[in-house]
């Protein structure tokens, strides 16, 4: 039989998560702060490094739709779709 995890048990694992969640975002450069990759987010008026987020949403958008992307269709799959004869656009 298993224990349950403890306060400092959970505390530890989700510090990690952070961490790792900050580590995978800072492959991305930030479209909010203008941080380059490979360094943290930062807080544009202060110019403080975020402490209770592990980057800004659009930079983990950004890191998430990246890998997201391989099983997405390829940009040139869609562009053909686009120009198919049928759907013509009327000016």
């Amino acid at each position: 039989m298993s224990r349950r995890p403890t306060r400092a048990d959970l505390a530890r694992h989700y510090s990690l998560e952070w961490l790792q969640e900050r580590e995978d975002a800072q492959t991305e450069p930030c479209p909010d702060c203008r941080a380059p990759a490979g360094t943290p987010c930062h807080n544009p008026i202060t110019g403080r490094p975020l402490d209770r987020s592990p980057a800004h949403p659009g930079r983990i958008r950004a890191r998430t739709s990246r890998t997201a992307g391989s099983s997405r269709p390829s940009t040139a799959d869609a562009s053909s779709r686009r120009s198919s004869p049928t759907r013509q656009r009327v000016a």
